[in-house]
Formats: structure tokens, C-alpha cells, sequence
């Protein structure tokens, strides 16, 4: 089941966030901003999507409002026992649908180069590259792309 802005899940939501960025990099202080307040998303404009297998929190995102039209797709995590089940594409695929109905024209995300799942996913659902090279907020995001909703 797919859960939005529940605050139960909050503590989930940062726990797998921080599992997958520090299994393949490092925590950036912007991490740890979030994580003292995943609140602030919500209180922003933005949303915080939550999927459950049973009572566990196992997939997780978020659309940070950027705009009236357009939002950042962020914080992307399945958790590792719960991979390869299509968790990661239920989610984003609600997101998107979430984005559309709230009067969102674009939708971009940034990520890394290395993350071939993660972005073979995002080019399956519409997701176009509209560059490569260093991002200017995260050190670990090297590539960004975009998507028409509107």
C-alpha cells in the first residue's frame, strides 16, 4: 500500500535514505538537514510517498515543490531485502501520477552516473537527461534529467 505524508513514516523514510546513500557514498550536510526535519517537505509544498509490505515501510520518495510547476524528484530508496520486486517503480510511478494531479508541468531528478538501475527506471518511465557533470547542491549527483507531466 502506498502511503502519503504520513508522519509514522518519517523515521522509515530517513532510515532508507541514509542506508542506500552510505552504501554507495557519503552523508552531505543536506542529509542531515533533512533528517533532523522530514517535515519540512510537507511544509513546503512537497510530498513524502511511503509504500508498505504488511506494517513495513520497504520503498520510499519524495516531490520537493520548486515551483508551482515544477518538482524535484528525490530520496528515491527501496529497501534492500524488498529489491527487484517493482517496489521502486510503484512509488515513482505514484509520485508522477501525484505530481500531474497537482498542476505540476515538470518533474526533474538528480542522481549519479554510477546508480545504472536507478536510472534505467527513470528512463523507463519518460525520464530524458538534460546533463551530465556536477550538480551544484549534492557531490554525489552527476547527471540530471527531466520529465514532461503537464
Amino acid at each position: 500500500m502506498i502511503h502519503e505524508n504520513n508522519p509514522d513514516h518519517y523515521p522509515a523514510f530517513i532510515a532508507l535514505n541514509q542506508d542506500w546513500i552510505q552504501e554507495y557514498f557519503e552523508l552531505e550536510p543536506i542529509d542531515l538537514e533533512l533528517a533532523r526535519d522530514p517535515s519540512s517537505v510537507v511544509r513546503n509544498g512537497g510530498s513524502i510517498f511511503t509504500l508498505t509490505e504488511g506494517d513495513e515501510v520497504v520503498s520510499v520518495c519524495a516531490l520537493f515543490k520548486k515551483s508551482e510547476t515544477e518538482y524535484e524528484l528525490a530520496r528515491m530508496a527501496t529497501k534492500k531485502s524488498a529489491r527487484g520486486k517493482g517496489y521502486g517503480r510503484q512509488v515513482l510511478d505514484h509520485a508522477l501520477q501525484r505530481a500531474r494531479e497537482i498542476g505540476a508541468q515538470k518533474v526533474y531528478l538528480v542522481s549519479n552516473t554510477s546508480l545504472k538501475p536507478a536510472l534505467h527506471l527513470y528512463e523507463a518511465v519518460g525520464f530524458k537527461t538534460t546533463h551530465i557533470g556536477q550538480d551544484p547542491f549534492y557531490k554525489r549527483a552527476d547527471i540530471r534529467m527531466e520529465m514532461e507531466v503537464g
